[in-house]
């Protein structure tokens, strides 16, 4: 079990290694087993919001500059892997997969905007998912004093809003039977505390370390349409590999 890898690379050679070996490698996006976003994404698999239409994904948070200046690896491509996006903002870009589906096509820009870093400090991007929804997708350790990660997901029925890893608004045109409580019964007033869940049904394979990875590190094959701007369509993969192909991070995985 490891943390997310920080390159295209570093996940082919552990993949290799654990086939060599026979044994089984686990990686570490652990807002997947939060019970909040847990919930979220049954709501989704049910239908709950109908048609997927939209998806706000914002990660604006604060790093002071002293964060980078007393650091040798904080913001570097080699030692860090990159910026804003796969250092801070990587849990939320594998929630979008994991929740939402594949990314089929992409518009993105980039920027270090504040601070003395080799990376970038602010991203955004528009994503296509496989579905139909649109996406708008923001990275940023430049935001001033920082926020809580927030995801809104808009369908044809109604709007769920997640804040950090907890659900803080579920608004539905039609409520099913018995829905009302099942949400009253996991919420306290707005605090959204869930009680606790057990078991140990398996919620991510070891593949999975390789999506949002190379959604970043494929280098850039596009026609640029301004400065520090792509366009690109991409085919459908269990692989979306389109943010960082944009964003121009440098490593291109293996087909």
């Amino acid at each position: 079990m490891r943390r997310e890898p920080d390159s295209q690379s570093c996940a082919d050679e552990l993949i290799a290694a654990t086939d060599r070996a026979g044994v089984k490698l686990g990686v570490m996006f652990q807002d997947r087993v939060k019970p909040g976003i847990r919930q979220l994404k049954e709501w989704i698999s049910q239908g709950r919001l109908g048609k997927l239409l939209l998806v706000d994904a914002r990660v604006k948070w604060y790093r002071p500059p002293e964060c980078y200046a007393n650091s040798r690896w904080r913001g570097t491509l080699t030692l860090d892997g990159g910026g804003a996006v796969i250092n801070q903002a990587i849990h939320t870009l594998d929630l979008i997969l994991w929740l939402l589906g594949d990314v089929v096509r992409v518009q993105a820009c980039k920027a270090t905007a504040v601070h003395a870093i080799e990376a970038e400090d602010t991203a955004a991007a528009l994503l296509q998912l496989a579905g139909g929804a649109l996406c708008v997708f923001q990275a940023t350790t430049a935001a001033y004093p920082g926020y809580a990660r927030r995801v809104e997901i808009t369908g044809s029925e109604g709007t769920i809003i997640l804040e950090h890893d907890r659900v803080v608004s579920v608004d539905l045109r039609r409520v099913p039977d018995g829905f009302a409580h099942e949400v009253e019964a996991r919420f306290v007033g707005r605090s959204e505390r869930f009680p606790r869940t057990s078991g140990a049904d398996r919620r991510f394979q070891r593949r999975d370390q390789e999506q949002p990875v190379a959604s970043l590190q494929r280098p850039r094959r596009t026609k640029k349409s301004g400065a520090g701007r792509s366009d690109l369509s991409c085919r459908r993969s269990t692989s979306p590999a389109v943010a960082g192909e944009c964003l121009g991070h440098r490593t291109r995985p293996k087909r």
